[in-house]
């Protein structure tokens, strides 16, 4: 970031590091044109919006991404799937992928607008305070927004299958724009016709930050594991995908899955323990194991000791065992030193001087380009086709970053010390740390993403 930038009392992302220009749709549907594979919670939206993020050539200008002040262009070169568009993600699609980011109407952002329907009227959904310490109410309120979250990739997930398929679709979003010319809604989503990966088994990569990452795990395991669910008695399921439903023939024990700062509150209720002691896909028998799951902490969170060691838990072959049993690869794992919570977000980047100060982070742009390594590196072990990394990315001298490009194994090595700063963990939990309920955050960890809603700064041990 340029002296210049810094001064600008308006916030920029910095240019993006991949080969591709970057377009983005908006897209608003009624829940009625879609098909949900599990029934719809009681306080659900009467629309499902996302936006679409993909690659693109040179071409004819396109909508602008917003907070983003470079023009955007049209052509989609790849697919895979996201829950919540951050900085780490935008480098992602300039990479050649198609990035969605579903709008959760849960009450975790600050403010959400659903757009009327012909028979909805419009309304706001407005931030919802729940606290970030365990209780029976905190639980509960925590599942209802998980299976509002759940239930909208569900009908996220249906849509674009109807959008790749060419089928008619009601964008309620007119997608108009002071820089581009207006086009009709079916238009506009008319390009990804025959473009996206997602009928196929396993093509879709699954990620998250934070609450994000937290419903990232509840749905790729609430959808796997749908046939069994009845096996305990106590087990509240928050998602019930129907056995006929695409959604569970794209889910695979091969869909990679990559969590940036997995918040375990509410992977902790006790209606979905069962649910909790079950691994990953990944660890299936069929399954490749850990080389399919990407977690990168924050140091923040790293420092949260009883935080790191339920991580692992979840992370590892066998989450309900003490200590977990391994006989497959464990997940790749590591954490970027001087790094906050914020530092996976936009927030980190767009307010540098915040996580610097208030949160002691350092170079944020460092941290944001290690972590997209490390998620490019594992899409491409999983067989999914993205650009290379930049060797200048990479950090490889001048006259070597000179001579091309090359695949990234580095940021994946388990030996400490192979990448500066970017520090391997594994799954072994630690048997001084007691297994209780994650209660109180570190003083440096902003709990969860809801960040323009309420920064909660908790007070913590070390």
């Amino acid at each position: 970031m340029s002296f210049l930038s810094r001064l600008n009392p308006t916030p920029a992302f910095p240019s993006y590091t991949g080969p591709y220009k970057v377009g983005s749709v908006d897209v608003e549907i009624p829940a009625t044109d879609l098909a949900s594979p599990s029934p719809a919670p009681p306080s659900a939206s009467a629309t499902v919006a996302f936006r679409i993020f993909y690659p693109c050539e040179a071409g004819s200008n396109e909508r602008p991404v917003r907070w983003i002040p470079n023009p955007q262009r049209g052509y989609v070169s790849a697919y895979a799937r996201f829950l919540g568009a951050n900085s780490a993600l935008s480098h992602i699609f300039a990479h050649g992928v198609v990035v969605i980011a579903t709008d959760h109407r849960d009450g975790s952002a600050p403010v959400s607008y659903v757009r009327e329907t012909e028979k909805t009227p419009a309304k706001t959904v407005d931030y919802r305070r729940v606290a970030h310490k365990p209780s029976p109410d905190v639980y509960e309120q925590r599942n209802e927004q998980l299976r509002i979250r759940l239930w909208e990739q569900g009908m996220v997930h249906d849509a674009l299958l109807k959008i790749d398929q060419g089928k008619p679709v009601n964008n309620l979003d007119p997608n108009h724009s002071t820089k581009s010319r207006k086009r009709e809604p079916s238009e506009v989503l008319s390009m990804f016709k025959n473009k996206l990966d997602v009928h196929r088994p396993g093509s879709i990569t699954w990620a998250g930050h934070s609450f994000g990452a937290t419903t990232t795990v509840q749905l790729v395991k609430s959808t796997f594991y749908h046939a069994s669910s009845s096996e305990n008695d106590s087990y509240v399921p928050l998602f019930t995908p129907s056995a006929s439903s695409e959604i569970v023939k794209q889910i695979t024990p091969a869909s990679p899955v990559m969590l940036l700062d997995l918040w375990c509150l509410p992977l902790q209720g006790p209606s979905t323990s069962w649910l909790r002691a079950k691994p990953m896909p990944c660890y299936a028998p069929s399954g490749p194991g850990g080389t399919a799951l990407l977690a990168i902490e924050s140091e923040a969170f790293f420092k949260w000791q009883v935080h790191l060691e339920e991580t692992k838990r979840v992370l590892s072959e066998s989450p309900g065992s003490n200590p977990p049993v391994r006989t497959k690869p464990g997940p790749r794992f590591f954490y970027p030193t001087s790094s906050a919570h914020l530092s996976q977000s936009d927030f980190g980047i767009l307010f540098s001087w915040v996580t610097t100060k208030v949160f002691g982070a350092k170079d944020p742009e460092r941290v944001l380009r290690l972590n997209v390594r490390a998620m490019l590196q594992v899409m491409r072990d999983c067989g999914v086709e993205v650009a290379d990394t930049s060797r200048v990315d990479m950090e490889e001298t001048g006259e070597v970053a000179a001579a091309g490009k090359a695949q990234d194994w580095k940021i994946l090595e388990p030996k400490a010390g192979t990448v500066a700063g970017w520090i391997p963990l594994t799954t072994d939990v630690d048997s001084h740390v007691a297994k209780e309920k994650i209660s109180e955050a570190p003083a440096d960890a902003v709990v969860e993403g809801e960040v323009m809603g309420e920064m909660t700064v908790e007070n913590g041990k070390r």
